[in-house]
């Protein structure tokens, strides 16, 4: 996707410390009918390459306040307990453009979290940066903003490997740049594993 308008109006990112990831996800898939009754349109799941049972989770969603509702609900509470979820941190976000090339099977990705003093400013800087960002190894992109707070921008990056990734993002190179474009403190990244293929819920 990479026409704005043709993407869904809301979608959450979350990250989950779980007791077992396999139980987990079972639980997670069991619950699908009552994600598509909320209007949930798709989701995608990653495990943290520094912590397995750390899971990266991101749901979209057709329309805003019923997907707010259902995301902030304490039912929703309930329930991660009951999935044996230890800890858990939910960002509503508002896409900003997809160009994910992997959207099945295995991958690796980064997900970065920042704060930017004009996102018009950070973006222009951003799009100026592809063949550095080719020529590092990196795949495709996701961008959001939170719903919240716009000026906090959450993007993911795929990649050929996670060598590549720690390599692209512990760049000096790439913190200066970071810095000119406006960027606020310390950028937040965390690498995932990718776990099967993006589900759609159509």
């Amino acid at each position: 996707m990479n026409d704005k308008t043709s993407l869904p109006p809301i979608g959450a990112f979350g990250i989950l410390r779980v007791e077992d990831f396999d139980a987990w996800h079972q639980a997670f898939d069991s619950t699908m009918a009552v994600r598509k009754s909320a209007g949930v349109l798709s989701h995608s799941i990653a495990r943290g390459l520094d912590d397995a049972n750390v899971v990266r989770t991101y749901m979209d969603g057709a329309d805003r306040t019923r997907f707010e509702a259902f995301m902030k609900s304490p039912d929703l509470a309930s329930r991660l307990r009951s999935h044996g979820v230890l800890s858990h941190q939910l960002t509503l976000v508002v896409p900003q453009e997809d160009h994910m090339v992997r959207t099945g099977g295995p991958y690796v990705g980064a997900l970065v979290t920042i704060e930017v003093e004009d996102y018009d400013r950070w973006k222009a800087a951003f799009d100026a940066r592809p063949d550095v960002r080719k020529k590092a190894g990196l795949l495709g992109h996701g961008i959001t903003r939170s719903a919240d707070r716009p000026n906090q921008v959450i993007s993911y990056h795929q990649a050929e490997s996670v060598q590549s990734l720690r390599a692209f993002f512990g760049a000096t190179d790439l913190r200066a740049a970071m810095e000119k474009s406006g960027v606020r403190g310390e950028p937040q990244v965390s690498f995932f594993q990718g776990v099967g293929s993006r589900v759609s819920y159509g």
